[in-house]
């Protein structure tokens, strides 16, 4: 009589349940990050953060997905003219309130002008600016979150593993056994 296990066969729910976990957690800590920053103005990309916990063949991942913009919020941008209405779309949002100059209040269109001017870096008061090269400054808060996750849940994950590795073999002695 032959008895054959395979390991393509072995479960790992415990595994699955703390990758949900750690998951759901950087989501927590991206959000959370992103509101310190000051950088979720609209609510549009925190909201867009998902994760989803995928399994191919024996291998395990977490996949974030979120907007494509998360990237410049990140790293920051260089010097550039970026879309004004984007920018008159961030100012209405924020919302952005001008100083007065001459006895005037910019319009947002304006304003939006002045901002874009001062991202492509040719604003005639360059240096007293945040980022006097112009661009944005990066508000990290993607890749912290991951370390800050893994950090956390890496005990809990190696538990798991080594739950659900006793309960396969368990499970496989069983079969061979009766």
């Amino acid at each position: 009589m032959e008895i054959t296990y395979s390991y393509e066969e072995f479960e790992y729910p415990n595994l699955e349940r703390v990758l949900r976990e750690m998951g759901s957690r950087m989501q927590e800590f991206m959000r959370d990050k992103l509101k310190q920053n000051g950088t979720n103005a609209s609510g549009k990309l925190s909201d867009s953060i998902q994760y989803l916990v995928q399994k191919d063949g024996q291998d395990y991942e977490i996949e974030i997905s979120l907007e494509d913009y998360w990237k410049w919020v990140e790293s920051g941008t260089t010097a550039h003219w970026p879309p004004q209405d984007k920018i008159a779309e961030w100012i209405r949002v924020k919302p952005v309130l001008p100083e007065e100059r001459n006895g005037k209040l910019p319009t947002v269109e304006q304003l939006s002008f002045l901002i874009s001017r001062a991202m492509a870096g040719q604003s005639p008061n360059q240096s007293e600016l945040k980022n006097p090269n112009g661009g944005t400054q990066a508000q990290p808060f993607f890749w912290n979150s991951v370390e800050e996750a893994v950090l956390e849940f890496e005990d809990r994950v190696g538990e798991a593993i080594g739950l659900d590795i006793d309960h396969n073999v368990e499970t496989m002695l069983m079969k061979i056994l009766l």
